[in-house]
């Protein structure tokens, strides 16, 4: 009995073989962590590994860029259209609505740092600081507080003005004294410090506070989704925390 079952299977795959029939079988899956380097098995009937790949890469944050004030725009563009191609194909990313909630906020969060960029480059370059307006994120009161400021003519109200932006800024600092200080002394030694700190450090942080973000709770739902797709997980090589 044993022998024709066994000739039987036998049978059986050379039949699907020859039909040109996939006999699933486990593939590896193979990542890296923050300590360790993890593996696990997946059936590459039901998913792929770039599908794999990409989800984990998703759940992680990073496939988006936050551009670099030191790119040209034109560079910016090819890195905005080469994300938004990625993130905008669902075929890339396992198939599931928990993952999808992600991918579309990860969508958000690429337009949103890719604008921010873009204005913040625009109102350095021409010193017109209207540009900031358009950025529709940041019409709060903090933000708009340190737009009017940077939009104002050069005068004694302006420097006042700047200078309690600073000095709030600096009370979560270690010695808001010495870090009021220091940014005095620059914009004593430069007519346009005082304008270049305004834009990139306070403004940009106050519009990069309003940023798109993923609760806990769907991160934790998507991360769910990619451990239902593996098999048992195992970690090797870990280093010490």
């Amino acid at each position: 009995m044993n022998a024709q079952l066994l000739r039987a299977m036998l049978l059986l795959l050379i039949y699907c073989v020859s039909s040109g029939i996939a006999v699933a079988k486990p593939q590896v899956f193979q990542w890296e962590t923050e300590l360790c380097r993890a593996c696990a098995t997946y059936d590459d009937q039901k998913i792929s590994a770039h599908q794999l790949k990409a989800t984990l890469d998703l759940n992680a944050d990073r496939l988006i860029s936050l551009y670099d004030d030191k790119n040209t725009q034109a560079q910016d563009d090819v890195e905005h259209e080469r994300v938004q191609q990625f993130l905008r194909t669902p075929s890339n990313f396992i198939v599931h609505p928990a993952v999808e909630v992600v991918r579309q906020r990860m969508i958000e969060r690429d337009w949103f740092f890719y604008k921010l960029d873009k204005v913040k480059r625009q109102a350095r370059q021409t010193q017109d600081y209207r540009a900031l307006d358009e950025f529709a994120p940041a019409q709060i009161p903090q933000c708009q507080a340190i737009a009017q400021t940077l939009q104002s003519l050069p005068s004694a109200q302006k420097t006042a003005a700047a200078t309690r932006i600073l000095s709030e800024s600096c009370l979560d600092n270690g010695s808001p004294d010495e870090c009021v200080a220091r940014s005095l002394n620059r914009w004593a030694q430069s007519a346009d410090a005082m304008n270049v700190e305004l834009l990139t450090y306070h403004w940009g942080n106050c519009a990069n506070h309003q940023q798109p973000d993923i609760t806990d709770a769907e991160r934790t739902a998507s991360e769910r989704v990619f451990k239902q797709n593996v098999g048992k997980v195992r970690y090797y090589d870990c280093e010490e925390p």
